[in-house]
């Protein structure tokens, strides 16, 4: 009887320990460079702390560094984005402006003001700026997001693990292990 009760202490303990790491309590999904647990958003530093321990080593400086360089590959996109709007809009109000005063000029026997020229070059040299915003933000943006995804899913796979319970031999007997 006394093994029995043993038994059952020792099936309550080890149940008990692992009802924490249950798949799916504490699972990680990531949206841009924010962080959700079950659904709820982490702060920034509630967030570094969940990467503080992965596989030994102590990950969340390299999410803060990944988040930072995210947003900065987003703000880049976004005011690429608006540069290429803008020197578009620009641009086109230059080639109207030509295309509405170069006949008007020629009537008259002047020349097109240089002023409407610059119109359309600064537009142009604004959406070029604009584009090589695009081109170094938006694979900044998912390169970084692609790393915080990773951390994620280290973080993931490492609390799916859950507890473990080894028996074995020993030099002096016979061993139980609760690994968790």
């Amino acid at each position: 009887m006394k093994r029995f009760y043993v038994i059952c202490v020792g099936l309550l303990i080890a149940i008990c320990a692992s009802a924490q790491y249950v798949p799916g309590n504490s699972s990680l999904e990531t949206k841009g460079s924010r962080v959700y647990a079950d659904g709820v958003l982490l702060d920034k530093s509630a967030a570094a702390s969940c990467f503080s321990n992965l596989g030994g080593a102590d990950r969340s400086e390299d999410y803060l560094k990944y988040r930072s360089a995210y947003k900065a590959g987003l703000g880049l996109t976004i005011g690429g984005a608006s540069a290429v709007a803008v020197g578009s809009v620009t641009a086109l109000v230059g080639l109207a402006a030509t295309v509405v005063v170069a006949p008007a000029a020629a009537l008259g026997g002047k020349e097109v003001p240089g002023k409407i020229t610059g119109i359309t070059i600064a537009g142009v040299s604004v959406m070029g700026i604009g584009v090589a915003a695009l081109v170094a933000g938006i694979p900044t943006m998912s390169i970084y997001k692609k790393r915080i995804r990773d951390l994620s899913d280290s973080y993931n796979s490492q609390r799916k693990q859950g507890a473990e319970v080894s028996f074995g031999g020993q030099s002096c007997g016979v061993g139980l292990a609760l690994n968790f």
